[in-house]
């Protein structure tokens, strides 16, 4: 009797298997999911809707751009002829900040001091009047600004004198002129001295002062605390905050800056740096960088000015893999929308991919795993010609983004964190850039996503895309930058500059538009003319 049950069972299973697999061919047949060309994999359905959303946060045309360490500067990497091509690719807007961990070990050589002989303890070299000169033409041709550190620590054990370093204060103002955005006072103090916020913020109004009373028709405005440690920003602003002398901080503070990384030690593979949990853990932590900047009820923006994946030189086969391009198109987007102004990611200028020196000098001349562009080879090197990263295809991306608002996007959740990151920015003249990102691994058989995206007041004017992808074997975690492209275009920096993108048409049709997004893929489609509805309209 027992094998009898069973028997008719299976006959009943295979019953339904086969009407399950007829359904699935007539559905297929019948215009459902697309499949995926190269996994076979059905594309996932998701719809939402654009809606226009009242809100601070956007996109400024300017909100990215990099960190390199005074060392790199004091041994003259900053030239139009080493730079000039992979900033100017990125647009004529973004910021350099110069400073690091050896803004505390170079020597500053102006007015009196240019003339003494460099002292042993700088190991990050002397910055002169020729660094100035030749960082001068890099900003003139490029149209990008900088921001330059002076020093705490050195100061504090008097290996460098406040006069010092007023002196090159003076001498980039001079000579850079309105490409000088700001100036930063020390970098990690919270790590490399035992200053307390409050006895911080004395030494950053003493610089303020004797700036002002050197160059008082300059304006020259302060950055720092430039944090390394949780807590630390909160105090710092509370301290400021208390400070009565000053009627608006505004007018001596540039910014709030803090430095942010994702992991540390390595700690980081490729499918935790596209995690939901990585997402939501580094939402939480730039919310609460911004939530303590509002201590100071001041308009003060906060700026991420040392930033990247992993601290320490980047980790490999993570910091330079293929994942870092959606990684920090994503993290651009992610920060931006919730009211970061900048993002500066430290890079080197000057070294070979991958390679790292202490050099008999003592220092790191190479930030490795996450540099935005490096040289191929000694030969490449010494000919001055950089490639780019991983990490620069997903800014050269992010660049494409018209300055904007960001929009609500109706119907789409954090459940869908771990297939596909969606963000909307509209222009002032009702052009909506959509950016979706499938973070799911094409090489461990990600699905395609098939978005269908309602837009009920926009005409039938069709929008138009370009892809960021890799045809590189090995998914994300591929480290051959050589097979990435954007638009199908690849970031050259020598030769001819890169032609225009390849755009792919998307058709509105009957007030949606369907976007298919294949797994480790990001599109960025903008559509002229979309008048978006608001909130209130869907209500009403």
């Amino acid at each position: 009797m027992r094998g009898g049950w069973w028997a008719t069972a299976r006959w009943a299973l295979a019953l339904v298997a086969a009407l399950v697999i007829t359904l699935a061919v007539v559905v297929g047949v019948r215009g459902g999911p697309d499949r995926d060309k190269k996994t076979g994999a059905s594309a996932a359905a998701l719809t939402f809707t654009p809606v226009s959303s009242i809100t601070n946060s956007g996109i400024s045309g300017g909100n990215q751009g990099f960190s390199v360490e005074t060392a790199d500067f004091a041994h003259g990497f900053l030239t139009r002829q080493l730079l000039a091509r992979p900033l100017a690719t990125l647009g004529n807007r973004g910021t350099i900040r110069i400073g690091g961990y050896t803004s505390e070990l170079t020597w500053p050589a102006f007015g009196e001091y240019a003339r003494r002989r460099t002292p042993s303890w700088a190991v990050g070299g002397r910055v002169d009047q020729y660094n100035l000169d030749q960082l001068k033409q890099l900003l003139t041709a490029t149209g990008w600004r900088v921001t330059i550190a002076l020093p705490v620590k050195s100061v504090v054990r008097s290996r460098v004198t406040y006069g010092q370093a007023i002196a090159e204060a003076v001498a980039a103002y001079r000579t850079l002129g309105s490409s000088l955005a700001a100036i930063e006072i020390g970098n990690e103090y919270d790590i490399v001295t035992r200053l307390t916020p409050k006895q911080y913020y004395s030494i950053m109004r003493r610089y303020y002062t004797d700036i002002h009373a050197a160059i008082p028709y300059a304006h020259i405005r302060l950055d720092g605390p430039s944090d390394g440690t949780p807590g630390i920003l909160r105090r710092f602003l509370s301290a400021a905050a208390a400070d009565r002398t000053i009627n608006n901080p505004r007018q001596e503070i540039d910014a709030v800056t803090a430095h942010h990384y994702d992991s540390g030690r390595c700690h980081l593979n490729v499918q935790h740096l596209l995690s939901a949990h990585n997402y939501t853990v580094q939402q939480a932590e730039l919310r609460g960088d911004l939530t303590n900047v509002t201590v100071m009820h001041a308009g003060i923006p906060l700026v991420l000015n040392e930033t990247n994946s992993e601290s320490g030189s980047g980790c490999r086969g993570v910091s330079n893999s293929y994942a870092a391009s959606l990684w920090v198109l994503d993290y651009l987007l992610q920060a931006t929308r919730l009211g970061i102004a900048d993002l500066n990611f430290h890079t080197s200028t000057a070294r070979v991919c991958g390679d790292f020196h202490t050099s008999a000098l003592g220092y790191a001349t190479s930030y490795r795993w996450y540099a935005a562009f490096c040289a191929a080879n000694e030969q490449a090197l010494r000919a001055k010609m950089l490639s780019a990263s991983p990490l620069y295809y997903g800014i050269w991306a992010f660049r494409q983004i018209p300055a904007g608002q960001f929009v609500a996007l109706r119907g789409y959740g954090s459940n869908d964190l771990s297939r596909l990151r969606a963000y909307g920015v509209e222009t002032p003249n009702h052009t909506l850039t959509m950016v979706l990102i499938n973070v799911q691994d094409p090489s461990k058989r990600g699905r395609t996503d098939s978005v269908r995206l309602e837009l009920p007041g926009s005409d039938h004017t069709a929008g138009s895309a370009i892809t960021l992808k890799s045809s590189a074997p090995g998914g994300l975690a591929s480290t051959n930058a050589s097979g990435i492209t954007l638009g199908q275009r690849r970031a050259v920096f020598n030769g001819a500059p890169p032609a225009a993108f390849d755009r792919s048409t998307v058709p509105i049709d009957e007030g949606a538009a369907t976007v298919n997004v294949a797994p480790g893929t990001a599109r960025i489609i903008t559509f002229p003319n979309a008048a978006l509805p608001s909130l209130r309209d869907l209500k009403d």
